[in-house]
């Protein structure tokens, strides 16, 4: 019975939004059949909650009626109100400490007993995959350690919330930003994804639909940030853990292999320092190595590998080899000894 309260928690959460919820999100953060999607919504209105439907093409979508400012049934709890930031950082702190088999079920157990909390922010339980939090978003909101670590001005902290919610409830944002080469302030519309924080910056990931692409945002070089009621659906192909994972950088462009040649005085260093899977080495009699990594930042690695001087020597790819070849003439220029 406490399970299918907080089902209906959610799902009213849910569709009390500006945008509603169609029937396969319900299905997908519910974390239910499409029956029973159907029957949770037949007992919402014998609770005297009435909806509309929009249709676009074959999508429904389920809206509360007019009179939803009127009703306060998703505060389960009076007493305690969880704002998005308030969930997502739940959410996120759950996800990382069932990275510990160890405490994987106690975790599972505490997600239950908060189930109603997590409920007014959008969230359900399930006991399908304590292992993984029982969270039903299929990529995280928040990566690393953002905002915790960010000591955020009260600016800066209701542009997170405004970004929270955006990236919870898949709403299009208008932005102005500020372009850091140019100080030009351009306005558009984007698709927020996953916030995160990279060298001690906040920075949003966004798909840009008048450019087609994912990019990374300086959440301090937002200067305003408008929800509208349009909905968007994230790219399947989008893994935002994923781009983070890259040792030299954060991917935005296509990954490449480096092969870097190290000497035998640093090789040892090398190899015991943790690296992604599919990194390799190719150990000489001589004691040196060759290291294989995938990445895709080339600044970094090429300033990675410049920083050991004759102890490393890149090998491919040939065209940031040449770049790293050019550098090195230019610095040694730099210590030529005039008469």
């Amino acid at each position: 019975m406490y399970k299918q309260l907080t089902q209906l928690l959610t799902a009213a959460r849910l569709i009390s939004r500006a945008q509603g919820a169609t029937i396969k999100e319900l299905e997908d953060r519910v974390g239910i059949s499409r029956r029973s999607v159907y029957r949770l919504l037949d007992a919402l209105e014998d609770l005297g909650y009435t909806f509309y439907d929009e249709y676009d093409g074959k999508e429904r979508t389920v809206k509360l009626n007019e009179e939803r400012d009127r009703l306060r049934w998703w505060v389960p709890l009076p007493k305690v109100k969880l704002s998005f930031e308030d969930c997502v950082l739940l959410d996120y702190l759950f996800r990382e400490v069932t990275e510990t088999p160890i405490l994987a079920e106690r975790v599972a157990q505490l997600r239950r007993k908060i189930a109603g909390l997590i409920a007014d922010g959008g969230y359900s339980v399930s006991d399908s995959d304590p292992l993984r939090g029982t969270s039903f978003k299929k990529k995280p909101t928040l990566l690393h350690t953002a905002p915790v670590g960010k000591a955020l001005t009260p600016q800066m902290a209701e542009l997170v919330q405004a970004l929270f919610q955006g990236i919870e409830e898949q709403t299009v944002c208008i932005v102005s930003y500020e372009a850091l080469s140019t100080g030009t302030v351009k306005t558009y519309r984007i698709h927020p994804l996953a916030l995160f924080d990279h060298d001690g910056g906040l920075y949003v990931f966004v798909l840009v639909p008048y450019y087609g692409d994912i990019r990374m945002l300086s959440v301090e070089r937002i200067r305003t940030l408008d929800l509208t009621e349009e909905s968007f659906e994230p790219p399947e192909s989008f893994d935002p853990e994923k781009r983070l994972s890259d040792p030299f950088g954060i991917i935005l462009d296509e990954p490449f292999i480096a092969r870097i040649w190290f000497s035998a005085e640093q090789a040892p260093y090398i190899r015991e320092r943790d690296w992604p899977v599919g990194s390799s080495f190719e150990d000489a009699a001589d004691g040196s190595t060759v290291f294989s990594v995938e990445t895709a930042g080339v600044y970094e690695l090429k300033r990675w590998v410049l920083s050991f001087g004759a102890d490393a020597e890149l090998l491919e790819p040939t065209s940031l080899r040449e770049e790293i070849a050019e550098a090195l003439s230019l610095a040694s220029a730099n210590y030529r000894v005039t008469s």
